[in-house]
């Protein structure tokens, strides 16, 4: 799931059902920042993308919602979702912007833009879809296996048994 996907299913389903008629999402200007490598365990990264997210709300029924039920949520988000999503790629992130413009006494326009990173990461798949390299491969959501306990060797340089070490 992309973080943008992952925004769009968090502001559904924390708002009221009324306010999320004619509520849209997409991806815009999106650019890509070379990143190739690969990443192990059959995964290779292609590039980072940046993009623009935009929210809209074409009539946001701001007598019935409050707007700074969206403004909480989104800030909520990018704290828990985007935030570490982003530092894990070593990109910093930005707040997202909202503009509201007033239709009537009863709704208005609401349009929330915002800047979002995340990697173009690849999965080695015999039927994938994406010829790379003399191999075929499918979209991934990347995964980094840390270590939670490891055994090392230390030689002494003298000829004598390693001395073995435990690190958790």
């Amino acid at each position: 799931m992309s973080l943008l996907d992952s925004l769009t299913v968090f502001v559904r389903s924390n708002m009221p059902e009324r306010a999320m008629e004619g509520f849209d999402s997409l991806m815009d200007e999106v650019r890509f920042v070379p990143a190739a490598r690969d990443l192990g365990a059959g995964q290779y990264r292609l590039a980072i993308m940046h993009y623009t997210v935009t929210l809209e709300w074409a009539r946001f029924p701001y007598r019935v919602c409050d707007p700074q039920l969206v403004m909480a949520l989104l800030l909520a988000w990018y704290m828990s979702e985007a935030a570490p999503a982003m530092g894990s790629i070593n990109t910093d992130y930005e707040l997202p912007e909202i503009d509201v413009e007033k239709l009537d006494e009863e709704t208005a326009i609401v349009l929330v833009t915002g800047s979002l990173a995340e990697p173009l990461d690849l999965t080695e798949d015999p039927q994938g879809q994406i010829p790379l390299d003399g191999r075929r491969w499918r979209l991934a959501k990347s995964s980094v296996w840390v270590a939670e306990h490891a055994t090392l060797f230390f030689g002494s340089g003298d000829g004598t048994w390693p001395v073995q070490s435990e690190v958790s």
